[in-house]
């Protein structure tokens, strides 16, 4: 039980230290990434390489683009955020110039800084004693926050530049491309996220590419069918949190305890627990949260919806890329074909990515993303913070050793 008066007061994205967060060895990691190679090499031909020639100018939208300053409260740059729906908010200084990037990642890491469950790391005098001051209940800059964890370098290019050169920047690591204008001007920041939705959006422009679309995942190169970060359902959402953190991941499969699929916990999911009265859920079962996401999505979209983050190897690539652009989801877990009858999802038995998907794509272009290369680059990245061993005493993480890929 952590019984802290501190949870009283009223800190930051007003959280506090739950009642008992608990400490548990249902978190499963495997040691070993395994990405299914390409059999054949695939030749570029005009009608395919089209959307790589492709200028950035074409996806930038300038009049929906929003910044916040880096020096203002964190607190109203995470209402910003959950209200406009935004997975990236762009921090700038006093010129006006994008110097930072602030996301869920930031906000779930500075939600278990408040928590104990990080620590700064380095020398700095001046971000340990912001961190002091955080606990206690003052508020925090957006830039601070987003300086915890890994830190993405603000890379920028020309609106006039294709999309094959900003998929050799993905390729490298790099999350965003902050788009400037002839005046070195940000007025947009690209994704990967974005350059799919774009393709899916035009995808008539390109009917070379678009004859992919009806191929089932099965039958495709793409995805990965033994590494997967998994939290059980009975597990607090604390150790989710934590563990996304650590694995430098978005989003995690939530498993019983025959590694069947029951949902999907996000970091974006942390705008669920930005009011005090919220505070409890972080020592309640991952599987509850489940629950509560699922409330709240039908509460913003106003219907009965519920999002689907799986899918199975007789899903065709239309309806992974659809998935992904509907849900904003970076992954969907690849399940068996399951009993219609039967309450999970099906079994766990794979990962499809953004990453995964752009490279395929870019592949049938000439171009090369290699999935691997650039998972590798974010979680060697350097991080401000540290986890707190301590903290999460009692709890051991253990691998998972899905089936072998199919395409090995």
């Amino acid at each position: 039980m952590h019984n802290s008066p501190a949870r009283e007061k009223r800190i930051p994205l007003e959280v506090g230290t739950p009642q008992s967060a608990g400490d548990s060895d249902s978190t499963s990691v495997s040691s070993t990434p395994i990405s299914t190679p390409l059999s054949t090499p695939i030749v570029a031909t005009a009608g395919i390489t089209a959307w790589l020639d492709t200028t950035l100018e074409e996806l930038v939208q300038p009049e929906l683009f929003v910044s916040y300053p880096a020096k203002d409260p964190v607190d109203l740059a995470t209402q910003i955020m959950t209200t406009k729906q935004l997975t990236c908010l762009p921090l700038t200084n006093a010129e006006g110039d994008v110097v930072e990037y602030l996301d869920y990642s930031h906000l779930n890491c500075y939600l278990l800084l408040v928590l104990g469950r990080v620590e700064p790391a380095g020398n700095r005098a001046d971000f340990h004693a912001q961190a002091e001051q955080v606990r206690k209940g003052i508020p925090s800059s957006a830039e601070f926050a987003a300086q915890l964890g890994a830190v993405d370098p603000i890379v920028r290019m020309p609106v006039s530049s294709t999309l094959s050169a900003a998929v050799r920047q993905f390729a490298a690591g790099v999350h965003r491309i902050a788009c400037v204008d002839t005046n070195d001007r940000v007025v947009g920041v690209l994704s990967q996220r974005r350059m799919v939705k774009y393709v899916w959006t035009n995808i008539k422009k390109f009917p070379l590419l678009e004859a992919f679309l009806d191929k089932p995942l099965g039958e495709l190169p793409i995805g990965t069918y033994q590494e997967m970060i998994t939290v059980q359902g009975d597990a607090p959402l604390l150790d989710a949190l934590s563990l996304m953190h650590d694995e430098t991941v978005s989003s995690v499969a939530v498993v019983d305890r025959e590694k069947n699929l029951l949902g999907n916990i996000s970091v974006a999911d942390v705008s669920l627990l930005t009011r005090g009265a919220q505070t409890p859920l972080l020592a309640q079962p991952c599987k509850h949260f489940l629950t509560v996401i699922l409330e709240n999505r039908g509460l913003v979209d106003g219907k009965d919806v519920v999002p689907v983050f799986y899918v199975d190897r007789q899903t065709k690539l239309g309806l992974i890329i659809a998935k992904m652009v509907a849900t904003k989801a970076h992954r969907l877990w690849i399940v068996e074909q399951r009993d219609p009858d039967a309450i999970s999802s099906g079994k766990l038995v794979g990962v499809v990515s953004l990453t995964d998907v752009l490279n395929f794509l870019a592949r049938q272009g000439g171009s090369f993303l290699d999935p691997e290369s650039a998972r590798r680059h974010r979680r060697s990245s350097s991080s401000s913070v540290r986890s707190n061993s301590r903290a999460r005493m009692g709890a051991s993480p253990h691998s998972s050793h899905m089936r072998p890929s199919l395409h090995n």
